[in-house]
């Protein structure tokens, strides 16, 4: 999964979260999927905020890296 938005005036108002929310439950609805699993870098301090208010919780981690679960 990759997230890229560009200009500074789209960040920090949920923008991200509402995409993956959204793309989650197409998948879901249309091809049946129902665990997204990811792997975030450690210092990625944004993108571990997003995914954990949207409802990730870690399955595993190293010093570098965090893989994150959600059963949608």
């Amino acid at each position: 999964m990759g997230i890229l938005i560009g200009g500074s005036n789209w960040r920090d108002i949920g923008v991200a979260v509402e995409v993956i929310k959204a793309s989650a439950h197409y998948l879901s609805d249309r091809y049946g999927v129902k665990t997204i699993i990811l792997v975030v870098n450690q210092n990625n301090h944004a993108a571990k905020s997003v995914y954990k208010k949207i409802g990730f919780t870690i399955k595993d981690q190293n010093k570098n890296n965090i893989e994150m679960i959600w059963q949608l």
